[in-house]
């Protein structure tokens, strides 16, 4: 990923604290490290959360956590709660290349305070970061259009076949697999098949993300 350094952070967001930086792209991490220490007391960065987790670092030590999903081992996504337990009341923002809205959806019920989009956040970081220090939670312009277009009414079940609305109604209930094909009659290479249509169709990849697109429909 080839970066371009933004112009400098203007006064609102130069202020006395140590900004947390765990992403592994060494592209980003240069970005940061040559941008930010002038506008920060200190920038600390790791490649993984499992780095971030040995750093052992005081709650006096952290002012703002920046926070990849797609990092080696455990997933930005699984840290959160635990990051959030471990450093209370800090500002803990997504800052990731995924773009799906169920994926932002869950980032925001784990914690996180804000969610910025790589591709737009980089050129206007100064912006973004005046509105989590003022207090606002920052949602990059391209991830608000999509949260937009995933809570709006759209009859999604309609698209479904039966068998398909039936498999999201049991695992709306809990069922597994196993037993949602035991419920209806299914061989589990049928049911995995039925699955694969319905994200399809739903623009998920995951059982969750396919629940929590038609919560309200179930």
């Amino acid at each position: 990923m080839n970066v371009q350094p933004p112009p400098f952070l203007s006064s609102s967001v130069s202020r006395k604290l140590n900004l947390i930086l765990v992403e592994d792209d060494q592209n980003i991490q240069k970005y940061f490290l040559e941008y930010f220490f002038q506008n920060f007391n200190f920038v600390f960065h790791y490649n993984s959360i499992e780095e971030f987790y040995d750093a052992k670092l005081k709650t006096n030590e952290v002012g703002m956590i920046l926070l990849d999903i797609g990092l080696p081992c455990q997933s930005g996504l699984e840290a959160l709660p635990k990051i959030n337990s471990q450093y209370p009341n800090k500002e803990i923002v997504i800052f990731s290349s995924y773009d799906c809205p169920a994926v932002v959806v869950q980032a925001l019920r784990l914690g996180a305070t804000g969610y910025l989009l790589k591709s737009d956040a980089l050129l206007t970081i100064d912006q973004e970061l005046s509105v989590i220090m003022k207090g606002g939670a920052a949602i990059s312009p391209t991830i608000a259009r999509k949260l937009v277009e995933f809570f709006a009414p759209q009859n999604l079940l309609k698209t479904l076949k039966p068998k398909e609305r039936a498999i999201l109604k049991l695992f709306s209930e809990g069922y597994t697999y196993e037993e949602v094909g035991a419920q209806l009659g299914l061989k589990i290479d049928t049911v995995r098949y039925y699955v694969r249509s319905l994200y399809k169709k739903l623009h998920v990849t995951t059982k969750n993300e396919a629940l929590l697109k038609v919560r309200a429909e179930l």
